[in-house]
């Protein structure tokens, strides 16, 4: 079956057709003869996995793929694949067909670098397909938030009849200002007479007095210690933060005592929603849009009688 000249350029370039060949009927009166065709553009198809844009840590090894795809083949033995990374880098990239492997330190920080795969038929070279991504390469180190402490690294005083609730979720990396990819262990350390003495102390109904088993009350990045759960006294609860080689740590003085203490509630007000509370995570995010007045609204409970006074910070 030959297909006209003048329809060629109106056909998809890389798609299988079909061509229907008719007549009025056949000599038979059957249905029409079907003949399949492959409109073949010649060129391979190229993909390189992944997002067209990365941020990178120079100090980080990096790998890539890619795939190739023609619809005349599915071997990829015929086509040959090589990769250019543009500017030039400070020491040498290792390719491995539709893989490439770029060493830690082979990237300059603050350098936004293009890397090129180009895919060429073996039986004709002159047929080829290219794809690039662009690498931001910028120098990463994490940066620690933890919320539900002291807001300016004091000391916070708890009652022993609250809940105890810390959050490190808002933690990022530099690199790509997410929190994507960060890890989180936390310790707790018991603080008797200005010394750290020894790890804290949990209090169950059924266990008694035991060493307090962190992964019971941590889950990633939040940590939840339920009222009544520890002892009174001066505890230090740290979180190591990593991603990598990267690592950050923060610590949260929490000074439990047995009596009430002034707390807080925080509510926001906003065009079309109703007041919501924002509750222990001091960092709870609120999204309006640019043109929505926005209202907090901060509770306290005071003890005592004392005077209780917000200051907004």
């Amino acid at each position: 079956v030959q297909v006209p000249q003048d329809l060629i350029p109106s056909l998809a370039v890389g798609f299988i057709f079909k061509l229907v060949v008719t007549s009025r009927f056949n000599a038979d009166r059957s249905a029409p003869s079907e003949k399949l065709v492959v409109i073949d553009n010649d060129a391979p198809e190229l993909i390189v996995a992944g997002s067209s844009l990365r941020y990178v840590d120079p100090a980080d090894d990096l790998s890539f793929s890619c795939r190739v795809s023609h619809p005349c083949t599915s071997s990829e033995e015929e086509f040959n694949t090589t990769w250019i990374l543009l500017p030039a880098p400070t020491s040498e990239i290792f390719t491995a067909g539709c893989n490439v492997y770029i060493p830690a330190g082979t990237l300059l920080p603050g350098v936004n670098y293009s890397l090129v795969a180009r895919t060429t038929s073996t039986s004709d070279t002159e047929k080829f397909s290219t794809a690039s991504i662009l690498l931001v390469s910028a120098e990463s180190k994490i940066i620690g938030i933890v919320s539900g402490g002291d807001p300016g690294g004091g000391v916070r005083q708890l009652s022993l009849a609250s809940n105890l609730y810390l959050d490190a979720s808002f933690s990022y990396d530099t690199s790509t200002g997410t929190s994507d990819g960060l890890s989180y262990l936390w310790t707790c350390i018991f603080v008797e007479d200005g010394m750290e003495d020894r790890p804290c102390t949990s209090v169950d109904p059924q266990m008694g007095t035991t060493t307090l088993n962190m992964n019971d009350v941590t889950n990633g990045a939040i940590l939840n210690i339920s009222a009544n759960r520890v002892v009174t006294g001066m505890h230090i609860f740290k979180v190591q933060i990593r991603k990598g080689k990267l690592v950050t740590e923060l610590a949260v003085k929490i000074n439990v005592v047995d009596k009430q203490v002034p707390s807080a509630r925080v509510s926001a007000v906003f065009s079309g929603v109703e007041a919501r509370h924002l509750g222990p995570r001091l960092l709870d995010k609120v999204v309006l849009s640019a043109r929505e007045k926005l209202t907090l609204r901060a509770t306290g409970k005071p003890f005592d009688k004392e005077n209780v006074v917000g200051v907004w910070s």
